[in-house]
């Protein structure tokens, strides 16, 4: 007489679950270098194909910290991009995302010492997270730039520390801002009042959970023979980063601020969970 073997239900349960939760998993994507700064190429590999737009973002997992990957391009399930500033070391994962990209025609805004000339304005609406890739290391942190991380729905970066002594000579600023629960436009489907030429920027709306960044590089212009960069201070400089900052994407839902030397980004609508902000300081202007 055989004898057959028995399968316990519990040993049968517990391998259905591990099957299945292999079978659904999705691998991570894989990031080369794993360490890295500011100028670093990096390339993700393992990147959906879809036709929407991409966007990477480089987030510590405290949300104290962040950088954001431009210069974006795709060659069949690898994306290529150069790693932007951060004002700190940390350690995180980057996050590819997509969605729309908007960009916006370049503008002049008159400040109350310089002009401010708005070269490369960016405005990314992400509506779908792809697998969370390879852990990341960023170091050294970028000489002559401030951040902050958002806290109670609100990022504050004191712009004291990144005054250059003697005032601003040839400088260029670069300013990223990342908002993880923000919307897209206050609701509506109206094109804010941006124009290029012929042509107009409309961004739709959304009643979905987004990630939105902004992206601009300033260049600051002598407004008259009395005053210039060289009479700039902390505080005028964080006033006229709000308006400058109001002016741009304001229309988007952004809402920028100022209290003393220190700027202060927020969104009108939606439910930021974190997010940062990072102002850069070129010497020569920024790329």
């Amino acid at each position: 007489m055989s004898r057959s073997t028995a399968i316990h239900p519990k040993a049968l349960l517990i391998s259905s679950l591990v099957a299945l939760c292999f079978a659904g998993s999705t691998p991570a994507l894989d990031v080369t270098p794993e360490v890295g700064a500011e100028g670093t190429d990096l390339r993700i590999d393992g990147v959906e194909l879809t036709n929407d737009d991409p966007a990477v973002v480089l987030f510590a997992p405290d949300g104290a910290a962040g950088a954001v990957v431009g210069d974006l391009r795709q060659v069949q399930t690898s994306l290529y991009g150069t790693l932007g500033p951060s004002a700190s070391v940390f350690g995180g994962q980057l996050e590819v995302w997509r969605g729309q990209r908007f960009d916006l025609p370049p503008q002049l805004f008159q400040g109350t010492e310089v002009a401010y000339l708005v070269q490369s304005p960016s405005w990314f609406i992400g509506r779908h997270l792809e697998p969370m890739t390879d852990s990341f290391t960023f170091n050294p942190k970028t000489p002559d730039t401030v951040a902050g991380p958002m806290v109670s729905q609100v990022a504050a970066v004191d712009l004291w520390p990144c005054f250059p002594l003697g005032g601003f000579g040839d400088f260029g600023l670069r300013i990223d801002i990342v908002i993880d629960g923000g919307g897209s436009g206050g609701g509506s489907t109206e094109p804010p009042p941006f124009s290029g030429g012929d042509k107009v920027v409309g961004v739709p709306a959304s009643s979905v959970r987004t990630l939105n960044t902004a992206h601009l590089v300033l260049e600051m212009i002598a407004a008259d023979h009395q005053s210039g960069p060289n009479t700039l201070t902390p505080n005028l400089l964080a006033a006229d980063l709000a308006q400058v900052l109001n002016g741009t994407f304001g229309p988007l839902g952004l809402v920028a601020s100022s209290q003393g030397s220190e700027l202060k980004i927020s969104q009108v609508d939606g439910d930021s969970q974190r997010g940062f902000v990072t102002v850069q300081l070129c010497a020569g202007g920024c790329d």
